[in-house]
This record gives structure tokens, C-alpha cells and sequence, in this order.
């Protein structure tokens, strides 16, 4: 029996340790509740026992209890049936069998609703535990790329099969992997995933937001992506890169540079490597036909990626000798702007990303690193 008539209440009460007034008034109201369905005795019986289940006061080896005295023909007080001491929530559940059991309760209806019960519990383990090693499973995944932002996290794995998962813990805003199929690169944008398709090596897109899967503008087989709160670009196979604005309806893009060979996006400034000459490039967005400005010191780029820490939007350069250097996009010239990088994985970083206030990486072997952008301690599997 499903009585949600009574989730409405604050029942947080039986997670303190003391005992109070306020307490047991709200444990009083609890009990006396009829102002929804007008429950019979029983119905109180069993819905004091589903909310005691559900703050886990109380557990199968209870409801098991309920069961035996149900088959003599008695409801009981499963906390003092099975238990010899009792701590202060237990008290209070305890006192509220008590007053539940002034009544006449229609002992016939126990056995069944708590045999249910157990099994819903037994359901409920079960998918936790499968929860437990598919997440395990998971971390321990080698991934070819990662795409994180705030709200929403995506990776591809070895069989280019997309992964994606949320902190909101809202599933159904998660892309349709099974329509996507394999992929090459990932982005995530303020709430839309570009992925390049590894069969034509377009671009196509789903806004988390709208649950709409679409695509892009055809500019020719697609190497790399790159996106940020209000841009997207794409490197093509042949080093020319695109650029859009403001995504969705798609407009043509514009072409920004001829010679890529890798890129990234800040706020406002388009950050290329010359694959010519590995030298790090960086142009505003917003300033119109602006040259392209080369960045001092830091030679010998090999793969950019963005960061955002703690509102600061960053830049890290992964180096053809797999170290990195991650700065501040406005102070590049300052080390004391530098974001720390665990030295444990300098020499073998294959790919970066990182959410409000975290970098994750890509080591040589597939394994996935990540920490906090004010911390040199990772973690990961």
C-alpha cells in the first residue's frame, strides 16, 4: 500500500538524536493524520512503517517481525519485538507503534503488504548494487576523450560508443547514443553536445535543453571541434577551420584560418596552433577583422584545451612532450596565474577537460585523471 498522502510530512525528526517537544508534536501529527483519505487504523499501521522503511529506522529483519505476529493473528511493535536496546529514534518510532496500536488493526492485511514490501526492498538493493558496478565499471572505462562541463559529462570510449552522464541526475536529458552511433570528437557547449560521426565525419549535435538531435553546416570531413558558451568551431581533415555563432537555426559559418592544427575557445578569443610551425596563435572574436597575435614562449604546442576554475577562464597547452601548462586566457605572461598540473601526470597527458573547478585528463594507457584546480592531488582510475 502506497500511502503518499503522508510524504508531505517533515519526518527529517527522526534523524536527530535528542528527543524534544517539537518532536513528538510533529510525530503526533504524523499519527493522527486524516485529512487526505480518512486511513483506517491499519492504514496508519502500515504508512508508519513505509516512512520508517524509507529514513531506514527500521529494516527487513522488522518487517519480518510484523509477518510472524501477523500469522497469530497480531499486529505487533516490530521495534520491541526484535530489538533489546533502542536509541532515541528508534524511541520515537517505538512510542509511535504504541499509539498506532491503541486501534484495532486488521492483522490479515500485514502479511501481504509486508511480504511486498520485502520485495521491493530486495528490488531496490539489487538496482543499487547493479548502479554500484556499472559506475565502477565506468570510472575504470578507457576513454578516448572527455567533454565536461557544469551540468553534464561525456566521454568516448574505446569502441567510439558515446557515454554521457549528469549531476542533475535527469537521464532522459542525456543524448540517444543508440541514433549517434560511433563517434570521433565531442564538445559540450552551454547545453548542446557536438559530436563528429565516425562514418562521414560531420558534425551533429544534441541540445540537452530541447532533446533535439540535429546537424551542422557540411564543410568536409571534421578532424576536431572545440565549443564554448556562445561559439563552436571546427578543424576539417585539411586544416581549415569554421566558426558559428550562435547555433541553432544553423547559419553558414565563417572561415578563420587556413594552416590548424589544433585550436580552442575561450570567452572571447580563438586560440590556434600553426601547424607549420607548432607556435600557439591567439585571436579576439568579437574585434572584426583583428590579426592574429602570437603567443611568446610557448613553442613546440601540440593540443589546446579551455578551462573554466572559479569563473576564471583558463588555457592549457599540451606539449609534443605530453606535459602542460594551463594559464589564465588574460595573463598568460604571469606564472602566478598558472593552474597547477599533478606532476604525476606530466609525460604522458593525451587530452584535457574540466568543469567549474576541476581539469580532468587522458594519460597514455586510456586511464582518466581528474582533481581540483586549486589542488595537485588527483584522483581517478
Amino acid at each position: 500500500m502506497d500511502m503518499e498522502y503522508l510524504t508531505h510530512l517533515n519526518f527529517r525528526i527522526l534523524l536527530k538524536e535528542k528527543i524534544t517537544l517539537f518532536m513528538k508534536y510533529i510525530l503526533a501529527l504524523l499519527i493522527s493524520i486524516t485529512a487526505f483519505a480518512e486511513p483506517t487504523p491499519t492504514d496508519n499501521y502500515l504508512a508508519l512503517t513505509a516512512t520508517l522503511l524509507e529514513h531506514r529506522i527500521i529494516n527487513d529483519d522488522h518487517l519480518l517481525c510484523m509477518i510472524d505476529g501477523a500469522e497469530n493473528n497480531k499486529a505487533i511493535n516490530p521495534i520491541l519485538e526484535s530489538e533489546s536496546q533502542i536509541d532515541s529514534q528508534k524511541l520515537i518510532a517505538s512510542q509511535a507503534y504504541d499509539n498506532v496500536l491503541k486501534d484495532n488493526i486488521d492483522a490479515s492485511q500485514i502479511t501481504p503488504w509486508a511480504k511486498e514490501r520485502l520485495s521491493q526492498e530486495a528490488k531496490k538493493r539489487s538496482e543499487k548494487k547493479e548502479k554500484q558496478e556499472e559506475t565502477k565499471n565506468f570510472k575504470v572505462n578507457n576513454f578516448q576523450r572527455l567533454a565536461i562541463n557544469r551540468l553534464y559529462s561525456c566521454a568516448i570510449d574505446k569502441q567510439s560508443m558515446l557515454e554521457c552522464w549528469t549531476i542533475k541526475h535527469n537521464e532522459k536529458s542525456l543524448p540517444p547514443k543508440e541514433k549517434i552511433g560511433p563517434v570521433t570528437n565531442i564538445e559540450i557547449g552551454n547545453q548542446v553536445l557536438y559530436a563528429v560521426t565516425k562514418k562521414n565525419r560531420n558534425i551533429i549535435y544534441w541540445d540537452f535543453g530541447k532533446k533535439v538531435l540535429g546537424s551542422l553546416s557540411d564543410i568536409g570531413p571534421v578532424e576536431s571541434i572545440k565549443a564554448s558558451y556562445f561559439d563552436f568551431c571546427a578543424q576539417t581533415v585539411s586544416g581549415d577551420l569554421y566558426c558559428w555563432h550562435h547555433i541553432q537555426p544553423s547559419p553558414t559559418p565563417s572561415h578563420v584560418h587556413g594552416s590548424v592544427k589544433d585550436f580552442g575557445i575561450t570567452s572571447s578569443t580563438l586560440w590556434v596552433i600553426d601547424k607549420n610551425t607548432n607556435a600557439l596563435h591567439k585571436k579576439d572574436l568579437y574585434q572584426g577583422n583583428t590579426q592574429w597575435e602570437e603567443v611568446p614562449n610557448l613553442n613546440n604546442a601540440h593540443t589546446i584545451s579551455t578551462l573554466i576554475s572559479e569563473g576564471v577562464v583558463s588555457v592549457c597547452i599540451i606539449f609534443l612532450d605530453q606535459t602542460a601548462q594551463c594559464f589564465d586566457e588574460e595573463n598568460h605572461y604571469n606564472s602566478a596565474k598558472e593552474i597547477p598540473i599533478p606532476a604525476e601526470w606530466q609525460g604522458s597527458i593525451q587530452d584535457t577537460s574540466s568543469g567549474q573547478s576541476y581539469i580532468c585528463a587522458v594519460l597514455t594507457g586510456g586511464s582518466t585523471k581528474c582533481c581540483r584546480t586549486d589542488e595537485v592531488d588527483s584522483y581517478g582510475a
